[in-house]
């Protein structure tokens, strides 16, 4: 399967900056989201898409134990948080806090449930196929 894309100098930039841990944080959200499509076609009221997003921050934190056995809890809790800014930094995942809080949402806590965006999903395709 051929790959084609417009980001191939900064997927390769992306490569060289991001940790092994962050690869995997990203293989984990690979299943969430945006699907469906937005685009509302002639003679057509409503679009569909699905946004899903989840939580694996307690899996990330026990990978993050196991790679680094000598960080005290905190320092694990700290090294979570760098990466999950970094990815979101790097345009790769959002956190759900961010967008469209409700008062539900509201006392959640943030860079707990997130999801991969379209330039993430694209990333992941070109480590992938290339």
């Amino acid at each position: 399967m051929d790959y084609q894309s417009d980001f191939k100098e900064t997927y390769l930039d992306l490569v060289t900056r991001l940790d092994y841990i962050e690869l995997k944080i990203l293989t984990l959200y690979e299943n969430t989201g945006r699907e469906g499509s937005m685009d509302i076609g002639d003679g057509s009221d409503s679009a569909t898409s699905i946004l899903t997003s989840a939580s694996y921050k307690e899996r990330i934190i026990k990978l993050i134990r196991r790679e680094a056995s000598y960080l005290s809890t905190i320092e694990v809790h700290g090294r979570y948080e760098f990466y999950i800014c970094d990815l979101i930094s790097k345009s790769l995942l959002v956190d759900t806090k961010m967008i469209g809080n409700t008062y539900k949402e509201a006392g959640q806590e943030g860079l707990n449930i997130l999801y991969i965006t379209d330039f993430g999903k694209e990333f992941m395709k070109f480590i992938r196929y290339s």
